[in-house]
């Protein structure tokens, strides 16, 4: 594997977590419970509840599903990181490299901001009901783009 490519490898596994927090492309499952419940997001799976269920700023971070997520966004980021090669403009690394740090560093505050402030509860996979209501919950899916 060569340089160029463990470096793009490695700028997207770390960009991708910031992708999933700002939730730009998310389906939102709103499932129907007796007493009320968490809405549940992800694209393309499931990986943390609202933060406005239980209390303000709390929420659930299911791993398998952020795993899966970010490996996924990470392969759409590489796929857009392929044709920056072929750009033929001056200063071509100059300007890769500012933005790429740009980026990463957006990215850092990003995915910092979303781990120090919301309190999450972590669990390695999601269940709507929650073990606790019938294996009949009914749950909406909705597209929706820049959810935050």
């Amino acid at each position: 594997m060569r340089t160029g490519t463990k470096k793009k490898l490695i700028f997207s596994l770390l960009v991708a977590p910031s992708l999933i927090f700002l939730d730009l492309i998310v389906f939102k499952y709103t499932c129907v419970y007796g007493d009320g419940g968490p809405d549940f997001y992800g694209f393309p799976f499931i990986y943390r509840t609202d933060t406005s269920w239980g209390n303000s700023l709390s929420g659930e971070l299911y791993i398998l599903g952020f795993i899966l997520n970010t490996l996924f966004w990470a392969f759409i980021i590489y796929l857009l990181t392929v044709p920056l090669k072929y750009i033929l403009v001056p200063f071509r690394s100059i300007f890769v490299n500012i933005l790429a740090t740009l980026v990463l560093l957006f990215s850092f505050f990003i995915v910092l901001s979303n781990i120090m402030v919301i309190d999450w509860r972590y669990k390695t996979h999601h269940d709507v009901t929650m073990d606790y209501y019938p294996d009949d919950v009914v749950c909406k899916k909705e597209l929706w783009f820049f959810e935050n």
